[in-house]
């Protein structure tokens, strides 16, 4: 299992480890934690284009088994936006495994981040209950 944030995906290099693992039978966790790039930017520290983000989604779920894995916290716990990124992979032909929902576990160290707060489990349950409904995908949680 590889966890990645799928940034380089498009790479013939990345491409090729990608198929090695598939063919390994291994899988990957590719995080998307926000919708837009500037939740994403906010929340990660990064600003991949949407677009971006939805290709490189496209690219890995047709070349090794992908879970979506996303981080729900408050003040950028975004269901929605993440929903519609899947959704825009699925309809250009996608097809993750499913959603890995989880909290905030530690405390972060990112600019920023002292502002972070977890979601309760009424809260976190409703985000994977939003996810399944507008994704069709099983959602896993973790607490």
């Amino acid at each position: 299992m590889v966890i990645t944030n799928g940034s380089r995906v498009h790479r013939p290099e990345a491409l090729a480890a990608l198929e090695r693992l598939s063919a390994a039978g291994g899988e990957i966790w590719f995080k998307v934690d926000a919708g837009s790039s500037e939740a994403r930017a906010a929340l990660n520290g990064i600003s991949v284009p949407t677009a971006r983000v939805v290709e490189s989604l496209h690219l890995a779920c047709d070349t090794v088994p992908t879970w979506i894995q996303t981080m729900a916290v408050h003040p950028h716990a975004d269901p929605t936006g993440v929903a519609q990124i899947v959704q825009a992979a699925q309809a250009a032909g996608a097809a993750p495994r499913g959603l890995l929902l989880y909290g905030l576990r530690r405390p972060s160290h990112q600019p920023g981040g002292e502002d972070l707060r977890a979601l309760d489990h009424v809260e976190l349950t409703a985000a994977a209950d939003q996810l399944r409904a507008e994704t069709g995908l099983e959602v896993r949680v973790f607490e």
